[in-house]
């Protein structure tokens, strides 16, 4: 499938979601595009390994940051999004908020 008909199909379904960040240009140059979807949303339960080898695939990932951001924005529960688990994300919105005040 070429970049522009998968942006299409991606652009689509984050449509429904009601998206605050609708920023997906990013996507094009992803690590784990190509990846299989599971290994990026681990089931409760997971082992540490299986959540380390999706974080792995994040570290040289050429668009972690913009990764991190969306996923932050739009306040994904669920998934490892620029190598940060849901936990590592709610810690990092809770710090954000502390810093406001």
């Amino acid at each position: 499938m070429d970049d522009n008909k998968r942006r299409e199909i991606d652009m689509e379904l984050f449509s429904e979601w009601s998206l605050v960040n609708q920023r997906f240009e990013w996507m094009d140059d992803a690590a784990c595009k190509g990846s299989n979807p599971a290994v990026f949303f681990p089931e409760k339960g997971d082992n540490k390994r299986e959540i380390e080898f999706a974080k792995q695939t994040c570290i040289s990932c050429p668009v972690q940051q913009q990764c991190l951001k969306f996923a932050l924005d739009n306040s994904f529960q669920y998934g490892i999004w620029g190598g940060k688990t849901s936990y590592q994300r709610r810690q990092i919105k809770s710090r954000k908020k502390g810093a406001k005040v």
